[in-house]
């Protein structure tokens, strides 16, 4: 999946996404591609005005479908998470990293050789290396979403992993690690 949207700029943001989900949740008219990025036209939302990978996303993540007509259709289930911003958040990522649990390229980014923990600090740290620039977009995402944090020291190479979702690290992540004989 991430090799297939590395294509794109920007995989969307935590903004964008409550937005967008929210008037597809609410509209009563049909929407297409072209119909969001009519909507998102010179909108700048948290800081970004490209929005070119968030359709493909959403798909990917089957969140959203699209007919054979090109009418978008909101998975109504997902409706239930759209109480709270926060709790959005929370629910995307986590559908996020069930569906690329199964893909190579993010099993290879979160390789041990690639990360450590803190044993003081009770922290997981990723390379920045792992990402390249091929993937780059995936990074910024997670950053977006604030499961990476950059390092307050930016001479240091290595981003952070949020420790409100490290236990969506340990539950989604970490047992494909280990199950595939990674260790960490």
């Amino acid at each position: 999946m991430l090799k297939e949207l590395n294509q794109f700029k920007n995989l969307g943001t935590p903004g964008f996404f409550w937005e967008l989900l929210g008037e597809l949740n609410r509209s009563k008219t049909k929407w297409t591609s072209k119909n969001v990025q009519e909507y998102f036209f010179n909108r700048i939302i948290d800081g970004r005005s490209v929005f070119d990978g968030c359709v493909p996303l959403l798909q990917s993540l089957q969140i959203i479908k699209i007919d054979k007509k090109g009418i978008i259709i909101f998975d109504s289930s997902f409706s239930v998470y759209l109480i709270s911003e926060r709790y959005f958040r929370d629910k995307l990522l986590g559908r996020l990293f069930e569906i690329l649990i199964g893909d190579e390229v993010f099993l290879e980014i979160f390789h041990p050789e690639n990360m450590s923990y803190d044993i003081i600090y009770h922290t997981v740290q990723i390379g920045n290396s792992p990402f390249s620039f091929k993937y780059s977009n995936f990074k910024q995402l997670l950053v977006d979403f604030d499961f990476l944090r950059p390092p307050p020291n930016l001479r240091v190479r290595k981003f952070f992993i949020n420790p409100r979702y490290k236990r969506l690290f340990d539950v989604t992540v970490l047992p494909e690690i280990k199950n595939r004989g990674m260790g960490l």
